[in-house]
């Protein structure tokens, strides 16, 4: 078979610019998302001298069969809900229920807002989002076992959570393994 010669061409001395290629967005890729800004706590004002921290201070969990049964409820609602942008879902977060006043408090190992975003916030203030948590998840651990059957219940119920479970996934701290009010 005979070797064809090719002829160089001379060279200019310009070299052509090259565009960098255009990546096309993939028909399957997730369209992206931004999220709204968290809304801001109050700021500190003469009028308003309170501020609100974004941690009680409290370990998250005292054990270890707590800490995965939080996180597992969590990642659960996430996977469940995903897609969803009306919907936020918080772990271990610190929920204000009163205007002025730091100490109405109280952090759930897991609650659920219908209706309110998801963003990036350390806190979540009921009158900033315009409702309190619509479901609160409770886990069983021998320190926190009293507080959740009453004082924490007792806010709950003043603040308007609409479903309250207290889960026991080991046994022996409740009268059942779930309870619902």
């Amino acid at each position: 078979m005979p070797v064809k010669k090719v002829q160089q061409s001379e060279p200019t001395g310009t070299v052509p610019a090259v565009e960098p290629p255009v990546r096309p967005t993939s028909p399957w890729a997730p369209p992206r998302r931004t999220r709204p800004a968290p809304p801001e706590p109050p700021p500190l004002t003469a009028e308003n001298p309170v501020e609100f921290p974004s941690e009680d201070g409290l370990p998250i969990s005292i054990n270890p069969y707590h800490l995965e049964w939080m996180v597992r409820c969590c990642l659960e609602l996430k996977h469940r809900f995903r897609g969803r942008r009306d919907l936020f879902i918080g772990c271990n977060m610190l929920i204000y229920y009163e205007p002025g006043n730091n100490e109405a408090a109280v952090a759930p190992d897991v609650f659920v807002s219908f209706g309110v975003p998801q963003r990036n916030q350390p806190s979540y203030f009921v009158w900033l989002e315009g409702k309190p948590p619509d479901v609160v998840w409770e886990f069983a651990s021998p320190p926190t076992i009293e507080a959740d059957i009453g004082k924490k219940k007792n806010k709950y119920r003043r603040m308007g959570v609409r479903e309250y479970w207290l889960v026991d996934p080991v046994g022996g701290a409740y009268d059942s393994r779930v309870q619902v009010f």
